[in-house]
């Protein structure tokens, strides 16, 4: 059965496309304000920053808990367990992201990364 438009013709991938950006078919993009930039300053910084934890800890991490007497399965786990929590907390904080708030949750992503990066180091 074909869907039913209500008398209207069916949206096109075109039309949706002329909708949604006409700034962009005219070649002009939009000016960002400067609280646009600080966001996109912050958002930067917390990812090089993240990326500078993640990269760090791989040649060192494995000696210091060798020295400790873990197995490289054990500190295997500790690195994937990032990578665990991302994928289990993703789609719940996905579908929650309405009812908390971009910001808010942009601020305690902050800061919950800056706290794990200094629990990790005490390790």
């Amino acid at each position: 059965m074909a869907p039913n438009w209500g008398g209207n013709e069916p949206p096109t991938a075109t039309g949706i496309f002329d909708e949604m950006s006409p700034v962009l078919l005219m070649g002009v993009t939009p000016k960002l304000t400067k609280r646009q930039w600080l966001t996109m300053a912050a958002i930067g910084s917390v990812h090089f920053s993240s990326a500078i934890c993640i990269s760090l800890q791989a040649p060192f991490y494995p000696y210091e808990a060798e020295l400790k007497q873990a197995t490289a399965t054990e500190y295997g786990l500790v690195f994937g367990s990032f990578e665990l929590v991302a994928f289990l907390s993703s789609p719940i904080i996905g579908k929650h992201i309405d009812i908390i708030g971009i910001r808010t949750l942009l601020n305690v992503g902050m800061v919950i990364a800056a706290i794990s990066a200094i629990l990790f180091g005490m390790l």
